[in-house]
């Protein structure tokens, strides 16, 4: 589990996320950069495929420090 934390109205929030969950459902190797069209929602996505992907499409714009 990777646990990033995110701000809460001035408190933290935890949200737990199954690292590489996203890459299992699409068949993309453990390593290999998802692309824009793998990321994007489609109209017959289950609601928690819908949440992991618009999870990856926010985390892509995250800076590493």
């Amino acid at each position: 589990m990777l646990k990033v934390k995110a701000k809460n109205r001035g408190g933290k929030l935890k949200i737990k996320v199954k690292q590489g969950a996203l890459h299992e459902a699409l068949g993309v190797k453990q390593g290999k950069k998802l692309t824009s069209e793998q990321k994007t929602v489609h109209k017959g996505d289950s609601p928690l495929m819908v949440k992991r992907k618009v999870f990856a499409q926010n985390a892509a714009g995250w800076k590493k420090k």
